[in-house]
């Protein structure tokens, strides 16, 4: 049988997730302040077609940033799944 939780665990658990999110949108800004140092940098002020070469000479500019908010979103999402799990175990019915 799962073991239930408390209100202070959830509770602890929601802050994680509050956390979370706050470091996704984070990296999400870091990544957009990329692509806009890129497109000053480089002159590029038009759209840009994907699949394009500079579309990949963008993505390589900008992987790390790329990378960090794919993990900042991975842990949010875990957070929000753990969250969902101990609410569930903790309301015993």
């Amino acid at each position: 049988m799962a073991q239930t939780k408390t209100l202070e665990e959830i509770g602890l658990i929601a802050v994680e997730l509050h956390q979370c999110t706050k470091r996704r949108k984070e990296a999400s800004d870091n990544l957009k302040a990329a692509y806009v140092r890129w497109a000053h940098g480089t002159g590029t002020f038009h759209r840009i077609e994907r699949d394009s070469d500079e579309w990949d000479r963008m993505m390589v500019a900008t992987d790390l940033e790329y990378q960090l908010q794919e993990v900042a979103k991975r842990k949010e999402r875990n957070a929000l799944r753990r969250l969902h799990s101990a609410i569930a175990r903790g309301v015993q019915l």
